[in-house]
Protein backbone atom coordinates (compact mmCIF):
# COMPACT_ATOMS: atom_id res chain seq x y z
CA UNK A 1 0.00 0.00 0.00
CA UNK A 2 2.15 2.88 -1.28
CA UNK A 3 0.22 6.08 -1.24
CA UNK A 4 1.58 8.99 -3.25
CA UNK A 5 1.57 12.12 -1.10
CA UNK A 6 -0.56 14.98 -2.29
CA UNK A 7 1.38 17.83 -3.89
CA UNK A 8 2.12 20.64 -1.47
CA UNK A 9 3.01 24.24 -2.11
CA UNK A 10 6.66 23.41 -1.49
CA UNK A 11 6.79 20.64 -4.09
CA UNK A 12 4.46 22.13 -6.69
CA UNK A 13 6.14 23.02 -9.98
CA UNK A 14 5.53 26.72 -10.57
CA UNK A 15 3.67 27.59 -13.74
CA UNK A 16 5.16 30.19 -16.04
CA UNK A 17 3.09 33.24 -16.89
CA UNK A 18 4.11 33.83 -20.51
CA UNK A 19 2.45 37.25 -20.49
CA UNK A 20 4.54 38.33 -17.52
CA UNK A 21 7.66 36.77 -19.06
CA UNK A 22 7.16 38.71 -22.31
CA UNK A 23 6.81 41.92 -20.30
CA UNK A 24 10.48 41.52 -19.30
CA UNK A 25 11.37 43.08 -22.64
CA UNK A 26 11.39 46.87 -22.20
CA UNK A 27 12.46 47.16 -25.86
CA UNK A 28 9.23 45.90 -27.44
CA UNK A 29 8.02 49.33 -28.61
CA UNK A 30 8.24 50.00 -32.36
CA UNK A 31 11.09 52.53 -32.11
CA UNK A 32 13.26 50.09 -30.14
CA UNK A 33 12.41 47.17 -32.43
CA UNK A 34 13.35 49.28 -35.48
CA UNK A 35 16.71 49.89 -33.84
CA UNK A 36 17.04 46.18 -32.98
CA UNK A 37 16.38 45.23 -36.62
CA UNK A 38 19.01 47.76 -37.76
CA UNK A 39 21.63 46.37 -35.36
CA UNK A 40 21.12 42.66 -35.97
CA UNK A 41 21.57 40.44 -38.99
CA UNK A 42 20.54 36.83 -39.29
CA UNK A 43 23.23 34.56 -37.90
CA UNK A 44 24.52 37.10 -35.36
CA UNK A 45 23.48 34.78 -32.54
CA UNK A 46 26.26 32.40 -33.63
CA UNK A 47 28.67 34.88 -35.25
CA UNK A 48 29.01 37.75 -32.75
CA UNK A 49 31.44 37.72 -29.85
CA UNK A 50 30.14 38.11 -26.31
CA UNK A 51 31.38 41.70 -26.27
CA UNK A 52 29.56 42.53 -29.53
CA UNK A 53 26.34 41.02 -28.14
CA UNK A 54 26.70 43.08 -24.96
CA UNK A 55 27.36 46.27 -26.99
CA UNK A 56 24.08 45.84 -28.87
CA UNK A 57 22.11 45.51 -25.62
CA UNK A 58 24.07 48.41 -24.08
CA UNK A 59 23.29 50.61 -27.09
CA UNK A 60 19.60 49.82 -26.78
CA UNK A 61 19.52 50.37 -23.01
CA UNK A 62 21.36 53.69 -23.17
CA UNK A 63 19.75 54.96 -26.38
CA UNK A 64 23.28 55.57 -27.69
CA UNK A 65 24.75 57.26 -24.60
CA UNK A 66 28.03 56.22 -23.02
CA UNK A 67 26.56 55.05 -19.71
CA UNK A 68 23.52 53.39 -18.15
CA UNK A 69 21.51 55.60 -15.80
CA UNK A 70 19.76 54.29 -12.69
CA UNK A 71 16.43 54.72 -14.48
CA UNK A 72 17.62 52.69 -17.48
CA UNK A 73 18.88 49.91 -15.20
CA UNK A 74 15.53 49.87 -13.39
CA UNK A 75 13.64 49.71 -16.70
CA UNK A 76 15.49 46.49 -17.53
CA UNK A 77 15.60 44.81 -14.12
CA UNK A 78 12.32 45.74 -12.43
CA UNK A 79 10.00 44.04 -14.98
CA UNK A 80 11.68 40.72 -14.16
CA UNK A 81 10.96 41.13 -10.46
CA UNK A 82 14.07 42.90 -9.14
CA UNK A 83 13.09 45.28 -6.35
CA UNK A 84 13.98 48.95 -6.74
CA UNK A 85 16.06 48.79 -3.54
CA UNK A 86 18.23 46.10 -5.16
CA UNK A 87 18.52 48.16 -8.37
CA UNK A 88 19.64 51.16 -6.31
CA UNK A 89 22.17 49.05 -4.41
CA UNK A 90 23.57 47.54 -7.62
CA UNK A 91 23.72 50.95 -9.28
CA UNK A 92 25.59 52.42 -6.30
CA UNK A 93 28.10 49.55 -6.44
CA UNK A 94 28.59 49.47 -10.24
CA UNK A 95 28.32 53.13 -11.25
CA UNK A 96 31.07 55.70 -11.44
CA UNK A 97 31.19 59.48 -11.97
CA UNK A 98 30.68 60.41 -15.62
CA UNK A 99 33.42 62.69 -16.93
CA UNK A 100 32.12 66.06 -18.07
CA UNK A 101 28.70 65.67 -16.44
CA UNK A 102 28.80 67.08 -12.92
CA UNK A 103 26.92 65.09 -10.29
CA UNK A 104 26.11 62.36 -12.82
CA UNK A 105 26.85 58.72 -12.22
CA UNK A 106 26.44 55.86 -14.63
CA UNK A 107 27.45 52.31 -15.45
CA UNK A 108 30.04 52.26 -18.21
CA UNK A 109 30.14 49.56 -20.89
CA UNK A 110 33.08 47.59 -19.49
CA UNK A 111 31.40 47.34 -16.08
CA UNK A 112 28.10 46.32 -17.71
CA UNK A 113 29.91 43.68 -19.77
CA UNK A 114 31.93 42.27 -16.86
CA UNK A 115 29.45 42.52 -13.99
CA UNK A 116 26.03 41.95 -15.60
CA UNK A 117 26.54 39.08 -18.08
CA UNK A 118 23.19 37.45 -17.36
CA UNK A 119 21.41 40.72 -18.23
CA UNK A 120 23.02 41.33 -21.62
CA UNK A 121 23.08 37.64 -22.56
CA UNK A 122 19.38 37.12 -21.82
CA UNK A 123 18.33 40.31 -23.59
CA UNK A 124 20.49 39.64 -26.65
CA UNK A 125 18.95 36.17 -27.12
CA UNK A 126 15.47 37.51 -26.49
CA UNK A 127 15.87 40.38 -28.97
CA UNK A 128 17.52 38.18 -31.60
CA UNK A 129 14.68 35.67 -31.41
CA UNK A 130 12.09 38.45 -31.61
CA UNK A 131 13.46 39.30 -35.08
CA UNK A 132 14.78 36.01 -36.50
CA UNK A 133 12.90 33.29 -34.63
CA UNK A 134 9.55 34.80 -33.65
CA UNK A 135 8.00 31.32 -33.50
CA UNK A 136 10.20 30.70 -30.41
CA UNK A 137 9.33 34.09 -28.95
CA UNK A 138 6.86 34.47 -26.14
CA UNK A 139 4.40 37.28 -26.64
Amino acid sequence: DTAVPAETAETAVPTVSWTEEAMRNPFCDEHSMTLVRSLLTEGDQKRLSKEERARIVFQLMTKGRNHISKEQLAAVLCPSGVAMAEVESSFAELSSPIFGESATRGILFQTFFNELPTVWDWYFDYLYESVYAPHKQIR
